[in-house]
Parts: C-alpha cells; sequence; structure tokens
C-alpha cells in the first residue's frame, strides 16, 4: 500500500500516527471542500498585518483568529468530514482538517500558543470536563470569522438550528435559545475574556466595553439584554407565524439579520440593548 494511506502524515520530516478516519480521509475523493492542497497554503502573513490595523483589544485578537482565511462552507466540509454519526471532534481530529491545507493552522499543535488555547476552550464544550469539541459550537464560531456571504452563512444558521434536513422550522425550537445566546456570547464575553487572556498587553484596555466582563452584579440584566435581541430576532424572523419554510428563514435572516454574522455588530447591538434597559 502506497503512502497516502499508510496511516502516518508526513509533517517537517516527522512521521505522526493517524486514526483511522483521518485515514479515511487522506484516501477519500470527491469532497468538494475539504481539498489536499501540495505545497500547504500560508496566509499568516495577512493576517499578522491586518491585526496591527486593529484599534480595539477585541479587534486585535479576532485578527489573528486564522477561520477567517476559510470560506463558511470549507470550513463546515472540513468539519462535518469527521463527524461519522458524532457531534464531536477531538483536538487530534482539528488539527489534522484544518492544518493539513494551511499552515496558519500550525499553532494548534501548540498547547502554548493562543489558537490552541481558544480553540479548545471550554467555549466548544457541552461541558468543562470534556476533552471533545462541540461541532455545533465550532460552527456558529464559524459564523462570526470566517468568510462567505450572508445567504452562505443564513443557510447553516438554518442547518444549526434545525438539523435532519427538515424543511420546516419552529420558532419554539430548542436548539434556537441556546445557539443565539451561545452566539451573541462568543462575539461579546468570550471576545472580552480573551482579549484580556491573550491578547497584547498594550492594548489590552484599548476600546474595550466593562460590561462584557459579564461580572455577577450583571447577569440579570446580561439575560434581560440577550433575551430582548432573541425576542427582536424571532418577531423579525417569524413574523406572526410559528414555524415557516427553510428558504422564508434564509432569505428574511441574510436581508434583515446580517448582524448576526458581524461580531462588531453584535457587540453594538448589546451595547444598545444595554442603553435602552
Amino acid at each position: 500500500m502506497g503512502a497516502k494511506n499508510s496511516g502516518f502524515q508526513q509533517r517537517s520530516g516527522t512521521d505522526v500516527p493517524q486514526s483511522q478516519s483521518e485515514i479515511t480521509m487522506n484516501i477519500e475523493e470527491g469532497n468538494s471542500y475539504v481539498q489536499k492542497t501540495q505545497p500547504r497554503q500560508r496566509k499568516a502573513a495577512t493576517l499578522k498585518q491586518s491585526s496591527t490595523m486593529k484599534k480595539t483589544a477585541y479587534e486585535r485578537l479576532e485578527a489573528r483568529i486564522p477561520l477567517q482565511i476559510l470560506d463558511i462552507r470549507e470550513f463546515e466540509g472540513r468539519l462535518k468530514k469527521l463527524i461519522y454519526g458524532k457531534e464531536t471532534i477531538s483536538v487530534r481530529q482539528m488539527q489534522y482538517v484544518l492544518s493539513k491545507d494551511y499552515e496558519d493552522f500550525d499553532d494548534l499543535f501548540d498547547e502554548q500558543s493562543t489558537l490552541y488555547k481558544i480553540m479548545t476552550s471550554g467555549t466548544f464544550k457541552n461541558d468543562e470536563t470534556e476533552t471533545e469539541m462541540n461541532v455545533q459550537y465550532l460552527m456558529l464560531f464559524g459564523l462570526l470569522y470566517c468568510q462567505g456571504s450572508n445567504d452562505e452563512k443564513a443557510q447553516v444558521l438554518y442547518d444549526i438550528f434545525q438539523d435532519g434536513l427538515q424543511e420546516l422550522i419552529s420558532a419554539n425550537d430548542k436548539d434556537i435559545k441556546d445557539c443565539f445566546w451561545r452566539l451573541l456570547d462568543m462575539a461579546s464575553h468570550v471576545i472580552h475574556k480573551w482579549s484580556q487572556d491573550f491578547g497584547d498587553e498594550e492594548v489590552k484596555q484599548s476600546g474595550i466595553e466593562k460590561l462584557f466582563a459579564k461580572n455577577e452584579d450583571d447577569l440579570d440584566q446580561w439575560k434581560q439584554v440577550v433575551e430582548t435581541i432573541q425576542e427582536q430576532f424571532l418577531d423579525t424572523v417569524f413574523d406572526i407565524h410559528s414555524k415557516i419554510k427553510r428558504e422564508e428563514f434564509i432569505l428574511t435572516v441574510s436581508k434583515k439579520c446580517q448582524y448576526l454574522f458581524k461580531p462588531q455588530e453584535i457587540r453594538k447591538k448589546i451595547i444598545q440593548e444595554f442603553k435602552n434597559q
């Protein structure tokens, strides 16, 4: 059997054992999103340059997240290629599927790196004690930082809210509340925490909002703010209907709820709603 499916990945002169799912990824053809690229691409120079041009601590950190070099559909394809009936992926799988074509994700192999700490944080786990990352939560993160049109991201959001490829979605769907809260939290409180934990020392206090620290005294107001924004979203998308079709959801979200795909816009909306309370 050739080197292509020998069970090892050539990486900087070192043979790294692969899991069976990773071997399958090497030999399977026909996936339009998981492509084998030789040599691997590197876009980090652009990321580094853009990060130094950002003004706030949040933007400086966000500019260093390499998900922005990927299209949302490519990111989705790479992650879902690994699920095999599961809802989570291991660190090893994530390292492989993201770094195999892009050098920008090499820091995933360094447990002390900012990228490793971010991508393996409790933000993406069902429980802090777990070791694997929830693919649904990673996809929410991708909606914030990957490339892609509003229409593409609205399609992905529908699939996150409504699994099983169902053509109708209900305003009372159990996943909407949890995922909506997580999406807003990632763009505000989580990025605030990461900017303070991993951000550039000289800009940690640049343009930050104290409310994003989510102090214990603010928790009740936070809950009210998120619930208000969620109700506004549901009213916009569903109007007077309890259920709508997939295409209607995608069209409305892509036209009227684009803020969900822009972290800065989410933060602005949260700040404004705090002022309205």
